[in-house]
């Protein structure tokens, strides 16, 4: 009797350790599931600074149109016709003034003490 008790135990001890496993590997799968979900989601914004001549975007690996509107570049250059040979859409941007640049300044890093000589 003790033998059949133990293979009774052991059978059913076997059957919750797969119910887990399907368990977890449908866990797994859903969580994949859902990863590639957020991914769909996921936007890029790619900055090129200080562009100073025409790039050839798919040589440095930015895809060319088809990105269902997920994936935007920003270019900034002091030359204009870098952007128009480049067939970009110019938006023209004066300078800060002093004041403006030392008030972004201070925004962007926080409550900091400012030491100066």
């Amino acid at each position: 009797m003790g033998n059949k008790l133990y293979a009774r135990l052991t059978k059913s001890k076997e059957k919750n350790e797969e119910e887990n496993e399907k368990k977890k590997k449908k866990e797994e799968k859903e969580k994949r599931k859902e990863e590639m979900e957020k991914k769909k989601e996921e936007k890029i914004l790619i900055i090129l600074d200080n562009v100073w001549e025409e790039i050839d975007l798919k040589s440095v690996g930015i895809p060319e149109g088809g990105d269902n509107g997920k994936c935007k570049l920003l270019l900034t250059t002091r030359k204009r016709d870098v952007l128009v040979r480049m067939g970009s859409k110019v938006v023209e941007i004066g300078f800060l003034s002093e004041e403006e640049s030392w008030r972004l300044f201070k925004n962007t890093i926080g409550n900091l003490t400012f030491m100066f000589p």
